[in-house]
């Protein structure tokens, strides 16, 4: 195909409710062929615009070939576009000639997602898997217990969005499908497997790496032109670079900031790893000592939250230094030793002596306390899959303009991208000179930026972030639903990053009211659908 010249850039966004939908479009001079690339699909809680709707006139907008499909991340928000019905009802594979069906030609994934082959990718699968499965006990053990019902429907909801339900499938397992609750329990009669429930997100994901054309995964520092067959054919006047997610499981797990200037709260993550350690040891007496091993506390200062009367041993083992086990028989005898103090008889009603067995109300007895850091988990295990979104800054060649696709990442992924110091280096060009980009250069030649996490306080710092974004013209949206946020209580958008919107002012619009522009309010940028399912902003070159 012979080189064009960009003309102009559309950007979509769609108006589902909470969640990401955008539908990027590439227009050439003097050529009728675009170029569509879609950043997610998905909504947590709908709003009167329907999946179905979004999907038809994805459809009808790119004549049924999306060029690029990028998925940010395996969040219910960002994926329940590609749920098993609407799989049935709008895609096919890559190869399909159906007129009526959309199909993918590249699709684009952060390196967190090759966990068959990626060694790092594959370790944190498992330690998510890990993190799932205590928040589902912990859910269960909440059930019927006085006080806990909001924890218990804030981890139901989050653990939603995590997974997105179970959906029945007829395909063999594919990597990644069995973790999170698969059932493969075979039909003792036929001895056939019965039809398994997966994770939805699970098998959206894995419907779209089996039917794309060409699947790619991108690690922060890479530049897209340059890696085989990662760009589509037609695809040009534009550089993409990647940013996030981080390789450093030190960054993924960093969702706050107390240091001035970086965010607008301070720092609230705790270790919950450690917290939960009752969960995982809860009936499995033997974890509880590996579990000791991985806390930052020396172990005399560890008991378990909860104390089964069937876990304790009779006898107290004498203590030997010498004995390998040492440790192991000391905790064992201090936890039978446990069990004889008033404390114990009185709050855990526990107690070897039947005789002064007593029925505790709720509210006296301490040992389901633990539970309750449940919640702080199930928001941590949800900022985390967020620090694992495929970030990606797209350069325009003719003006240089920048535009900026965070996904939801938060704070560790932002700040990644300044701690590794990324570079990329451009050689001399007929009309060019040499060149080096860097993430602040990126930053402060931004035009467009889509808001990460609905407009969260942790997902776009200040001095390493909006404050870089200097351009007077720049432009933003914010893919939200104010009515879904409040309805749980979420500070979303958060107001001090719309004040500083409206202070600078940044012009831009929620997905919610399309036909509201905010910030600069007298800039004519925006043009929403009169049906309001979409909000579109161009950029003519």
């Amino acid at each position: 195909m012979a080189a064009r010249t960009l003309q102009s850039v559309r950007i979509r966004m769609y108006c589902q409710g909470f969640g990401d939908c955008f539908l990027v479009t590439f227009v050439y001079d003097s050529d009728p062929e675009k170029v569509h690339m879609l950043f997610d699909f998905g909504v947590w809680k709908q709003t009167a615009i329907s999946l179905e709707s979004i999907a038809a006139d994805i459809l009808k907008t790119t004549g049924g070939k999306l060029d690029v499909l990028v998925i940010t991340h395996e969040h219910k928000d960002h994926l329940s576009g590609f749920y098993k019905k609407m799989r049935e009802a709008f895609y096919a594979r890559h190869d399909d000639t159906a007129a009526d069906k959309l199909r993918f030609d590249r699709l684009w994934l952060a390196w967190t997602e090759d966990y068959e082959n990626n060694p790092l990718a594959k370790e944190l699968r498992q330690l998510y898997q890990k993190a799932h499965k205590a928040l589902t006990d912990t859910n269960q053990k909440l059930q019927g217990l006085s006080g806990m019902d909001d924890i218990r429907k804030l981890q139901e909801e989050l653990l939603e969005l995590e997974d997105g339900g179970l959906e029945e499938t007829d395909e063999p397992e594919a990597s990644g499908q069995a973790e999170l609750g698969a059932d493969e329990t075979p039909n003792e009669a036929t001895e056939t497997p019965k039809k398994r429930r997966i994770p939805s997100n699970v098998a959206a994901l894995d419907w779209l790496k089996k039917n794309a054309r060409i699947v790619k995964y991108f690690k922060p520092g890479q530049r897209v032109n340059s890696i085989k067959e990662a760009m589509p054919e037609g695809l040009e006047g534009v550089q993409f670079f990647v940013l996030g997610p981080p390789e450093q499981l030190s960054h993924l797990k960093k969702n706050e900031s107390a240091k001035s200037g970086d965010l607008y709260l301070n720092e609230t993550f705790i270790a919950n790893d450690f917290s939960m350690g009752a969960v995982k040891m809860d009936g499995q007496f033997d974890n509880y000592f590996s579990w000791i091993d991985q806390t930052p506390f020396e172990d005399e200062y560890c008991c378990p939250a909860r104390f089964e009367m069937d876990q304790q041993p009779d006898l107290r083992p004498a203590k030997d230094e010498g004995d390998p086990g040492w440790r192991t028989k000391q905790l064992t005898d201090r936890m039978a030793r446990l069990q004889e103090c008033e404390v114990y008889q009185n709050y855990f009603g526990l107690h070897k002596n039947p005789d002064s067995q007593q029925k505790l109300s709720p509210k006296r007895r301490i040992d389901y306390d633990w539970l309750r850091v449940s919640q702080s988990l199930a928001l941590d295990l949800n900022s985390h899959t967020n620090n694992t979104s495929l970030v990606l800054a797209i350069e325009i060649d003719s003006t240089k303009q920048v535009l900026l696709f965070p996904g939801d990442a938060q704070f560790g992924n932002w700040n990644s991208w300044f701690e590794n110091n990324y570079q990329w280096q451009f050689d001399k060009k007929e009309n060019e000179p040499k060149r080096t980009v860097t993430v602040e250069d990126l930053l402060e030649r931004t035009i467009f930026y889509k808001v990460s996490h609905h407009g969260s306080h942790n997902a776009t710092p200040q001095d390493r972030g909006l404050k870089l974004m200097t351009r007077t013209d720049l432009v933003a949206m914010v893919p939200v639903s104010r009515e879904t946020a409040k309805g749980n209580d979420w500070p979303i958008p958060y107001d001090k990053l719309t004040k500083a919107f409206d202070e600078r002012p940044v012009t831009y619009v929620y997905s919610d009211s399309p036909g509201e522009t905010r910030g600069n309010k007298d800039a004519k940028v925006f043009k929403a659908a009169e049906n309001g399912l979409y909000v579109d902003y161009e950029i003519s070159l």
